[in-house]
Formats: C-alpha cells, structure tokens, sequence
C-alpha cells in the first residue's frame, strides 16, 4: 500500500535506513537519501503508470528475515513516450525494530 501511493514519506516507514535498490536499467540506489532522490526525480516525470507483481514465490521466512522472487510487468509514459517493461526481482525484507521492512530489492527486465 505505502508503495503505491507515491507519498515517499509513507514509503520511508518501510524502508530499512541501509536499503538498496537496484533498477532494471542496472542503476544501484544506496540508502534512504539516495532511493528518495532517484524517486523524486523519476516520479514527476512518470505518467499513467501501471505497474503489477505476480508470480510471488517465497525463498525463505523467518523471525528477522525474509525473502522472495517475483515477476512484475509495468506499463507508463515516460517523457512523452510510452514504455513497457517486464521482468523479475528480488527482494529481502528485515524485521527491524519491530517492523518489516525493506532492505533490498532488485529489478532486472526481461529481454524483448
């Protein structure tokens, strides 16, 4: 939910202080100030975006940690031109202080 609003400050309560996130195109975003500068930038720029997981298959589950495989296909305007990608990730979640959040996760698209 916090994901698909496109409110950063509801997205930051899941993201771990040390989070990385590595983008389709092979882009490495390192800590909270970095996702949250690259969101900013992208965000305004996106339009009509559509954007759905599937495919979600567990790897391991535990008290502290948690990780999982998924497919994703996202379609949206991107500076006037249409794009659409498909592909899989991964993504590692960490209980920390309590909560579940993000540590990491990797996109990487599928070839056309």
């Amino acid at each position: 939910k916090a994901l698909a609003s496109q409110d950063f400050d509801l997205m930051d309560s899941i993201l771990h202080p040390k989070v990385s996130i590595t983008s389709a195109l092979g882009e490495i975003y390192l800590g909270r100030h970095a996702v949250r500068a690259a969101y900013e930038r992208i965000f305004y720029q996106i339009k009509n975006e559509n954007f759905t997981y599937g495919d979600i298959k567990w790897v391991f589950k535990s008290k502290s940690m948690a990780i999982y495989l998924f497919k994703f296909e996202w379609d949206a305007d991107l500076n006037n031109e249409h794009v659409h990608r498909k592909g899989f990730g991964t993504a590692v979640l960490v209980n920390h202080k309590g909560n579940w959040v993000l540590l990491s996760k990797q996109f990487a698209k599928l070839e056309d």
